[in-house]
C-alpha cells in the first residue's frame, strides 16, 4: 500500500464454497463497494464527523474568514475550478473547491477465494497526488477523514452495515447462512 492516506478495506464472506461467480462479476462488485465507501467519506466528512466519529476541529479564523469569502462570490478560488463537490455553504467540512474529494478513487479491487470463503479487498485513495498530500497533511491535524468510521462509532457501524448490505445483495447471499467480516488497515 502506498504511504499516504489510502485505505485498504477487506470484506470476507464465509460459506460461499459452493456458489459460482464470475471473477468479472466479482471485480465489479467490488467497485460498488468500494465506490460507495468513498461516497460514505464525502458524505460522513460533509456532516463534519471524522473517522473517530467525533466532530472537526473549527477551521482556523483566516482559513474560515477567506472561505466565506469565497462562497459570498467576494474573493475566487486561486485555481478558478470548482468541481461537482464544491462548497455551497458553510461549514461543508473538507470543502472549497471540491477537487480534493473529486479526486478520490477506487485504486485497486483484489477478490481471492479460498475453501468456502470469498474475500474482496478494495483500496481507495486518490488520483491527484497534491490531494493525497492533503488529505495526510489533514489527518496529521486531527481531520482523518479517508476510509469508513472506525468500528464501535455510530457512522462507523453504520457504514459498515450498509457496505456489508450492498455485497450481499450483488452477490444473492442470505443474511442467515453467510457470516460477513469487513476489515480495514490503518
Amino acid at each position: 500500500m502506498a504511504d499516504g492516506p489510502e485505505k485498504q478495506i477487506s470484506v470476507i464472506y464465509n460459506n460461499v464454497k459452493d456458489q459460482a461467480f464470475p471473477p468479472d462479476v466479482l471485480q465489479r462488485i467490488g467497485r460498488v463497494m468500494a465506490a460507495r465507501a468513498i461516497d460514505l467519506c464525502r458524505e460522513r466528512t460533509n456532516r463534519g464527523i471524522d473517522v473517530n466519529g467525533k466532530a472537526f476541529d473549527r477551521y482556523s479564523e483566516k482559513y474560515d474568514v477567506r472561505k466565506r469569502k469565497i462562497l459570498s462570490g467576494k474573493a475566487r478560488l486561486s485555481s478558478g475550478r470548482r468541481t461537482a463537490f464544491a462548497a455551497t455553504e458553510m461549514p461543508n467540512f473538507m470543502r472549497l473547491s471540491g477537487q480534493m474529494f473529486a479526486s478520490m478513487r477506487v485504486v485497486t479491487v483484489n477478490v481471492t477465494r479460498s475453501g468456502g470463503e470469498l474475500n474482496i479487498t478494495f483500496i481507495i485513495g486518490f488520483k491527484d497526488p497534491k490531494y493525497a498530500e492533503r488529505a495526510k497533511f489533514n489527518a496529521e491535524k486531527g481531520r482523518d477523514f479517508v476510509g469508513l468510521a472506525r468500528p464501535g462509532t455510530q457512522p462507523g457501524q453504520a457504514e459498515r452495515r450498509e457496505l456489508l448490505a450492498i455485497g450481499k445483495q450483488q452477490l444473492g447471499l442470505s443474511a442467515r447462512s453467510h457470516g460477513v467480516v469487513l476489515q480495514e488497515d490503518r
